[in-house]
């Protein structure tokens, strides 16, 4: 999937990002979803109103540097998104 995501600036998925024994990555799948959740590049970052309308499906992700949640929320005419404060520096 991240090949039809690859033009937004996604690179992988979390999960692909590290290892850990096979029990471990089955819990993190299951409890946080990191299968599902790509990492983008600065690209993805400078285009977020771009990623956020074209990619409602993607609900969490990651750019380089901070962690971005999409909610389904239009206030006006314009997408509401959400950067975790914990990532701004």
């Amino acid at each position: 999937m991240v090949l039809l995501f690859r033009k937004y600036g996604f690179v992988s998925y979390m999960r692909e990002l590290f290892t850990c024994p096979e029990p471990v990555m089955r819990y993190l799948c299951k409890m946080y979803n990191i299968h599902k959740v790509p990492v983008g590049t600065r690209y993805t970052k400078d285009n977020l109103h771009v990623v956020i309308r074209d990619c409602p499906e993607v609900r969490l992700f990651y750019t380089d540097v901070d962690r971005v949640t999409n909610r389904s929320l239009v206030f006006g005419t314009w997408p509401v998104f959400f950067l975790h404060p914990e990532d701004i520096q």
